[in-house]
Order: structure tokens, then sequence, then C-alpha cells
């Protein structure tokens, strides 16, 4: 083999190199690498990034899996006979949860987020705890079964607030609809204020507001439960881009030759496909093979 070949073959088995006397090629900027690489970054399918802002969708267990790291995660196949009715018409299932454990995302969340998912909770015990929050090393943003927020920082609560709703106050045992089949849960943070949004029987109902003096930075989102058997579906997570995060996680994957730094090329079929409809060429062609006939 010779040098040329040799350079060849190391090249298109790490992409990341040049050959020797050629110009290393020019890295994209920030924003061509982070579309290219958002999946990896993400873990599910990423269904919107346009300038400041992402939205990744989680609508299987393998999604969810590569996006966030599960402490006693029941994927659906795990599920049989009679277990099966616990993610029973609950839309995109990416799993269950039995008695305790906490999910947390690989990645992280801006200073503005929105999370919604639908959730199915059958049964509930005196308890029974379930919260969602932001953490990073400077706070949390809580809530606790819905009805409950709480900033944190420094490890202590600094604001707490509670629903206004008489009907939602107390322990979920005593007002979550077990019966439902589905209830969709919207979380979000924007200008400096958290809401907390469920919807009962097609009624949207504001549960809980905080406002924050101050705009966290984001953080990773968690999901934690105690003493709580409940399926959740079609988690989708929008937020402004935590930059600083992003470009750390790419020069990661940089060091490790796995940056993609180019568009795939489109399989042979697909190429084949586009050329054979190619009219041009087609008229060209023929042209060519009438000429021929003619000699």
């Amino acid at each position: 083999m010779n040098k040329r070949a040799f350079y060849t073959t190391v090249l298109w088995l790490f992409p990341c190199l040049h050959l020797p006397g050629e110009d290393k090629p020019e890295k994209p900027p920030f924003e061509t690498l982070l579309r290219l690489n958002a999946d990896k970054l993400f873990g599910g399918k990423v269904v919107e990034l346009s300038g400041d802002r992402f939205k990744v969708a989680f609508q299987n267990p393998e999604e969810f899996a590569r996006g966030f790291s599960s402490d006693n995660l029941i994927r659906p196949k795990d599920l049989h006979g009679n277990q099966t009715a616990l993610i029973d018409k609950v839309d995109h299932v990416i799993g269950a949860g039995d008695k305790n454990g906490a999910w947390t995302s690989r990645f992280m969340v801006g200073q503005e987020f929105r999370i919604n998912f639908i959730i199915k909770v059958p049964i509930l015990l005196r308890g029974s705890q379930l919260n969602v929050q932001i953490s990073s090393e400077k706070g949390a943003l809580i809530t606790q079964f819905f009805n409950k927020a709480a900033l944190i920082r420094n490890g202590k609560p600094v604001k707490q607030e509670v629903t206004p709703h008489k009907e939602f106050s107390g322990s979920p045992e005593k007002w979550f609809d077990r019966k439902a089949e589905k209830v969709p849960v919207e979380i979000s943070f924007a200008k400096k204020k958290l809401n907390v949004k469920l919807k009962f029987k097609d009624k949207d109902t504001d549960m809980v507001s905080l406002e924050d003096d101050k705009t966290i930075s984001g953080g990773k989102v968690e999901i934690q439960f105690r003493n709580l058997t409940f399926a959740i579906g079609d988690l989708q997570i929008s937020s402004k881009l935590n930059r600083p995060w992003c470009e750390e996680q790419l020069k990661a994957l940089e060091a490790s030759g796995k940056l993609k730094v180019k568009e795939d090329a489109p399989p042979q079929e697909q190429v084949a496909a586009q050329e054979k409809k190619d009219p041009a060429k087609e008229k060209e062609e023929l042209r060519q093979k009438e000429a021929a006939d003619e000699l």
C-alpha cells in the first residue's frame, strides 16, 4: 500500500484528520455543528432547532434511554398480562415507574423551558411523591405533584407556593384522578415565572405558579418518584439553548473523533433514483442513443 492510499484509509476511519500537505478543512460554525450533532447531544428526536431554541421529543423507550439516565424505569416490553393495563392508551409511551426511582436528563436546558408529557397514575398511596425539577449546582426549581412549587438556592428553599385551588390541595391521593386514562401536563418557565398546568376531563387548570426575582441559569431535567406507580408518554422538552454546555459537548465529540462535520452522502439507491428521474439527463441519453443508431 502506498503512502497516499494509507493516508486515505486513515482519513476514512478518522474523518477529523487530514492528508499531509493538504490544508486542514475549516471547521463549520457552531450552528452547523449543532444541527449535525443534535441527536447525539439530546438523545431524542430533535423536531425544532432554530436560533437560540431547541425542541426534542421522546416517544419511545429507546429515545428516552439515549436522553436520560434512569433508575427503576420499566420498559413496555417488560410488562406482561394484566400489567400492560398500566400503559394502555398512553400515547407514545416511553416507560413506567414503580415504587421509588429517579430519571435525569443527560442534557441541559437553558433559562427558559417548557416540558410537556402525558401521565397515568392508577395507584396512589399515602405518601406518594412525584417531583419534576430543573437542577443545577446553583439551585433548582421543583414542582411537587403538580400542586406545589419551590425554588431552591444553595441547598435551601427560598420560596414556596401551593395551588390556590381547594379541590387540588393536599395529598394527591385525595384529588388526583386515578381513573383517568391519561393526564396532559405542562411545566414551563418564562419571564421569571414557573407555571404548572394539568388537563382533567378536557379542562385546563393552572395548578400553581411561582415567580422568581432572578432568571435561573437552567440545568438538567429530573423526574423523581416515591411510593408511586405510573406511566409516562409523549415527553417533549423545548428550551433556550444552554450554549456553554452545547459547546462543551461538541468539543468532547471532536476529541473522541465522533463529531459530524458534514452531511451524510445520500445512499446510492437514492442517487440512482434521482438520476433516473432527471428529465434533462434522460433527454441527453436518448439523443446520444439516437446519434449512435444513425451511425
